[in-house]
């Protein structure tokens, strides 16, 4: 189940290439994150940051240790820490999920749950997962290139099919 996706998140100050999620997390669940460059020419380094602290309404270290690019293989992140990563020799996994198109009237990029409804491909992806503290907003995001991002819950990693949109 997909929590949450942005693409080109425009409450951004710094870039409005930047994509984040806010979205309530319980300790009991592992959430996978998705980011994904858009199209095939959107690849290079980028931040990726998990804090908790966040408003649902509107770092640390880094150790680039392998391209996360199968969501089986995706890299434990903590709460609260910064990360480097690059999704420059990432591929797509058959079958990937998206979140589908965001709901907002006229512009599909400006909305909170979903992608732009022109950039739905999976490209250059890189997963990513986490364990939520006990209670809380969590607030998920990506950016200096532009990135989409979105959160899921996952039956089985190896079966895009229990993956459910947050």
């Amino acid at each position: 189940i997909c929590v949450g996706g942005d693409d080109d998140d425009p409450s951004c100050n710094f870039s409005s290439l930047r994509s984040t999620v806010d979205f309530f997390a319980d300790a009991s669940t592992t959430y996978y994150i998705l980011v994904t460059g858009f199209g095939t020419t959107s690849t290079g380094d980028y931040g990726l940051t998990i804090s908790g602290n966040c408003d649902p309404g509107g770092g640390g270290g880094f150790d680039q240790d392998g391209i996360y690019d199968n969501v089986c293989d995706a890299d434990d992140l903590e709460i609260n820490t910064s990360y480097g990563f690059s999704n420059t020799t990432a591929t797509a996994q058959a079958g990937e999920p998206d979140p589908g198109p965001g709901s907002s009237p006229g512009n599909t990029c400006n909305s909170t749950d979903g992608w732009c409804s022109f950039e739905l491909d999976v490209d250059n992806s890189v997963w990513f997962k986490f364990v939520a503290p006990a209670s809380g907003c969590i607030n998920a995001s990506a950016g200096t290139i532009d990135l989409q991002i979105a959160i899921w819950t996952v039956g089985d990693c190896n079966d895009f099919g229990t993956f459910t949109e947050i």
